[in-house]
């Protein structure tokens, strides 16, 4: 799993579906937020035989959540950071589980649709915390 965490404002919508099986359901128009860390999420292949992968990964997102005090948790799916993907359906699996598993932790979450190309814009606060990347 890897992930690109971004502290800012940020701004998106779906423009295309992406050629795969597994698509979510996709509003049209701008979703906006403000004061949102933005994960960049990558599923890999060797993610997908890992127990308690979403539960680690949403911990490990937690932490910098808290740091930044941020008001809310924009999951991203966002392919390009790996070149070992894991399968569409355990991608979205994970990516749902991780989104559960902060909900339930108290976390307000937002997840872009899987299987779109998207549109985004993005204000990072730049502050020290307000970039970091991860990789479990």
């Amino acid at each position: 799993m890897r992930m690109l965490l971004i502290h800012g404002d940020f701004r998106y919508r779906t423009r295309e579906r992406v050629r795969i099986r597994v698509v979510e359901e996709a509003t049209k128009g701008w979703e906006e937020f403000k004061n949102v860390l933005v994960v960049f999420t990558c599923v890999e292949r060797q993610d997908e035989g890992r127990p308690n992968i979403a539960s680690r990964t949403a911990s490990e997102i937690a932490v910098v959540a808290d740091r930044v005090k941020a008001g809310r948790i924009a999951l991203y799916p966002y392919a390009h950071l790996s070149d070992s993907l894991a399968r569409a359906a355990s991608a979205l699996s994970i990516i749902k589980g991780v989104g559960e598993e902060l909900e339930r932790m108290g976390y307000k979450v937002t997840r872009s649709p899987f299987g779109f190309y998207k549109e985004f814009i993005l204000h990072c606060y730049g502050h020290p915390l307000a970039e970091s990347f991860r990789a479990l």
